[in-house]
């Protein structure tokens, strides 16, 4: 009786020790969209946070704030995703600054993990390639051209008739 049960002990223990150490691993925040450290020309219209485990919806979101403090999106768990490891959620961004992100994730295994990134939006350049220069149009250039030459070869014509 007493080798069945150190047996067992042992062989307890052996699995437990080789159990694959995938069952105990907490979701680790991956990436995100914008990326931490970005300064963007435009706004986005959303930010979406991956993590390398499935998450559960209780805890796991983003706060997003701007330069002035306020509050312009939240993002929650994406159940449209089958791995459960995307949290998104839109953003209304109207002016340039600093945005922060600041995000809490609680893994399937119920380990919670908070942190938190920043990226910018920087304000738009002006598009001088969609505005053109104040110049007349290539047409006008060509038709005061056009009535130059010709005023000069009737002066010459008259000139050679005399």
């Amino acid at each position: 009786m007493r080798v069945t049960r150190l047996t067992i002990a042992v062989a307890v223990f052996v699995l437990g020790a080789i159990m694959p150490l995938a069952a105990f691993a907490h979701a680790d925040f991956v990436s995100s969209s914008p990326q931490a450290g970005d300064t963007l020309r435009t706004p986005p219209e959303s930010v979406t946070l991956v993590f390398d485990g499935e998450l559960v919806p209780d805890g796991t979101g983003f706060t997003v704030t701007g330069p002035n403090g306020a509050v312009v999106g939240e993002g929650a768990l994406d159940l449209d995703v089958a791995e459960r490891d995307q949290v998104t959620g839109a953003v209304e961004i109207s002016e340039s600054g600093t945005y922060s992100v600041a995000w809490t994730a609680v893994s399937a295994d119920g380990h919670e993990e908070a942190g938190d990134l920043a990226f910018s939006v920087a304000a738009e350049a002006p598009d001088t390639a969609a505005t053109p220069p104040d110049r007349p149009a290539p047409r006008v250039i060509g038709a005061i051209v056009l009535l130059v030459a010709t005023g000069l070869v009737l002066r010459h014509a008259r000139r050679a008739f005399r």
